[in-house]
């Protein structure tokens, strides 16, 4: 697998379970990666494109949490895209 395959596919994955659990920390246990490597993945791939990725809120009536961006959806659903054309659907 080539080396930019691997960063797409770390970032889906990472951007896939903070969406679904809104959450870096438990987004970070689930796949089984170190808090401190799962922002280096974020922040190199944010200042590679100069955009955010992520927002964070804390406390409120919602407990906060953290939730994709604008950007982060955008790069989320181009990368499940690509996905599924190099996977032909088993249907």
């Amino acid at each position: 697998m080539k080396k930019n395959q691997t960063i797409n596919n770390e970032i889906f994955d990472l951007l896939n379970e903070v969406k679904s659990s809104k959450s870096i920390s438990k987004a970070s246990k689930k796949l089984n990666i170190s808090l401190s490597d799962f922002r280096k993945i974020i922040n190199s791939y944010e200042n590679k494109n100069n955009k955010k990725l992520l927002e964070s809120s804390s406390g409120g009536l919602n407990g906060g949490g953290t939730r994709l961006t604008n950007f982060g959806l955008k790069v989320l659903a181009d990368l499940k895209e690509k996905r599924s054309k190099l996977k032909p659907n088993q249907g």
